[in-house]
């Protein structure tokens, strides 16, 4: 493996039992109703969480980037996953075997820590994002999404999936979006786009 897990996550050596894999943009990581064999660590790249519903409709409910655990809930709770998880770029992941190591990730106290942080940060996350949705204006609102979702400067959503999640119609969002795009605080590159004015998204993030 060239990139080990934060030793600080575990109390004792997951090294030995730790697999890289690669995922490509589009593939999914998780499936919905599988069994989970592994638990992952998103090294690096992004994947969102996708409900379907009875309907036929489908909700992006989440995205995970680097630094994210994907299996969590699972191995927590010792259910199939009810969502798609799928790689928006390509991924590069750490998996641990389950059949292995539950009992020891389950006994823990570090690794229980690790996660509950990161359950904890999602629940205020997403208790702050439906607290906006009333209060800010889409404008504000799309330019801390645009924000977050940045990895080095390129913002690659899909313009549906950043609809769905934000909870507007697909024609609102472009509207704003292309916006953006005429006052130049974003540049198209190929498919996706570079932050050109960080510093002025910031701005309409976080109004005064």
């Amino acid at each position: 493996m060239n990139q080990p897990l934060k030793p600080e996550l575990f109390s004792f050596d997951v090294q030995p039992y730790a697999q890289s894999v690669h995922v490509k943009k589009a593939a999914k990581i998780m499936t919905t109703g599988e069994k989970v064999e592994q638990l992952y660590y998103l090294v690096s790249g992004q994947a969102k969480i996708v409900m379907f519903h009875e309907n036929g409709k489908r909700s992006v409910v989440d995205f995970l980037q680097s630094g994210s655990f994907i299996g969590e809930i699972e191995l927590l709770q010792n259910t199939c996953p009810t969502k798609d998880v799928i790689a928006m770029r390509d991924c590069q992941l750490i998996a641990l075997p389950l059949a292995i190591l539950r009992d020891q990730l389950l006994n823990d106290p570090l690794f229980l820590r690790a996660l509950c942080l990161q359950l904890s940060h999602k629940a205020l996350k997403r208790a702050e994002e439906n607290a906006e949705n009333g209060s800010s204006s889409f404008r504000s609102r799309l330019a801390r999404f645009i924000l977050t979702m940045s990895e080095n400067g390129i913002y690659q959503v899909a313009h549906t999936d950043a609809a769905d999640y934000l909870h507007v119609s697909y024609r609102h969002f472009l509207y704003v979006f292309h916006d953006f795009l005429e006052q130049g605080l974003l540049q198209k590159e190929g498919k996706s786009y570079y932050l050109a004015s960080p510093e002025q998204i910031s701005q309409w993030a976080h109004p005064q």
